[in-house]
């Protein structure tokens, strides 16, 4: 049983089979989705776990090549683009 890292057997697998030009998206709710990608929900309560939460646990097994930050992202939210920078 593995007892570190990212526990979601899901996740684990998306990370373990994405290649170099494979992308996928960190999202919170609402976030919409089309149908045809793969869905993977990790939410556990309101709240829980954050983007922030989700990315630290990615960034710290995984190598990211490029991270792509909405436009409205950076004027809506400026404080949390400066959080996600902090990450990367």
């Amino acid at each position: 049983m593995k007892k570190s890292g990212i526990l979601n057997p899901a996740l684990s697998h998306l990370l373990a089979s994405t290649g170099h030009t494979d992308y996928f998206t960190i999202c919170d709710r609402g976030f919409p989705v089309p149908p045809g990608p793969e869905r993977i929900d990790l939410a556990l309560v309101d709240g829980i776990p954050t983007v922030l939460d989700v990315l630290k646990a990615v960034a710290a097994e995984w190598h990211l090549d490029r991270v792509v930050i909405a436009i409205e992202m950076t004027e809506v939210s400026p404080h949390r683009v400066e959080e996600l920078r902090a990450i990367l």
